[in-house]
């Protein structure tokens, strides 16, 4: 599927990782919404599932589908979190990772349900 949403799998910059990543899964979701017809009125929508810092980018990437005239609101039904930081990152390492922090706080999410699954003391929505 990397080749069909545009990019191969590759090494990313730290400073850059969680913005590539979101974009790769934008497009993996352009792909799945093309590839299997989904729409607003003939499906439920997908389930997104994210473990660790993948459940940040995942909330990324809902956040801007939502937004997106391509995606839309009805796209996702879900999103899943396994021990995933949501307050704040668990080791502060780069500071992009603070930029990306405020970037999605500063982001509506759609109205879905967030299943968070074990993610200690940081893990406050």
């Amino acid at each position: 599927m990397a080749s069909e949403c545009g990019r191969q799998w590759e090494r990313w910059p730290a400073e850059l990782r969680k913005e590539r990543q979101t974009d790769f899964v934008l497009a993996s979701m352009l792909v799945l919404k093309k590839r299997y017809g989904i729409n607003a009125s003939s499906h439920q929508g997908i389930v997104v599932v994210g473990h660790s810092m993948g459940g940040i980018v995942a909330r990324m990437a809902v956040a801007r589908a939502a937004k997106d005239p391509q995606l839309g609101p009805y796209l996702v039904s879900l999103l899943i979190t396994e021990a995933t930081p949501h307050q704040r990152p668990a080791l502060p390492a780069q500071p992009s990772l603070y930029r990306f922090y405020s970037e999605l706080s500063s982001m509506e999410m759609p109205h879905i349900p967030i299943v968070s699954l074990d993610g200690g003391y940081n893990d406050t929505q």
